[in-house]
């Protein structure tokens, strides 16, 4: 509501084909909306740029995630460091570090978690708690830990395929 009807045609062509753009889909996308509501001029002259600007949206959308996703994984860096100097020094205090300093958020991002787990395995021995107390923490919400890292792996692919889309459909277009 409030667009241009040919932008929501752009949005819904966008989001059908996962940003990858081919000019017989294109064309049979079209078509079909057309044999319910014809196009007019305007809106025909109209479609390629919609479609750059659906397009960049969805580029952007992106790239937001991907910052995120990057101040989340140092966030875990951190963590992950602090936790190692403290398995040296006071193994006893990782525990009552996790609590205190995770133990008050709700949830935690998935970049997050699975970039924790990535820096606490195969470390010390003296970790291991860190490492239990988070899956237990995962466990309270209904998640583990083995599926938020399998659920950011896909992410990260399925956000790499779509750019590459994205960039596939600029080109044609």
């Amino acid at each position: 509501a409030g667009y241009p009807r040919i932008y929501a045609i752009a949005i819904a062509l966008i989001a059908h084909t996962d940003s990858r753009l081919e000019s017989e889909t294109l064309d049979r996308f079209l078509r079909a909306y057309q044999t319910v509501t014809p196009l007019n001029i305007g809106e025909i002259w109209a479609v390629a740029i919609s479609l750059r600007l659906v397009l960049v949206e969805n580029l952007r959308r992106l790239a937001s995630q991907v910052v995120t996703s990057l101040q989340e994984r140092d966030a875990a860096d951190a963590i992950a460091d602090e936790l190692m100097e403290l398995a040296s020094k006071q193994p006893d205090a990782i525990v009552p570090y996790m609590a205190s300093g995770l133990g008050r958020q709700k949830t935690l991002g998935k970049s997050f978690v699975a970039q924790l787990v990535r820096q606490l395995r195969d470390q010390d021995s003296a970790l291991i708690p860190a490492s239990e107390w988070l899956e237990t923490k995962l466990q309270n919400s209904g998640e583990t830990t083995e599926i938020i890292v399998q659920t950011e792996l896909r992410s990260q692919a399925s956000a790499q395929v779509t750019v590459g889309n994205i960039i596939h459909s600029m080109r044609l277009l």
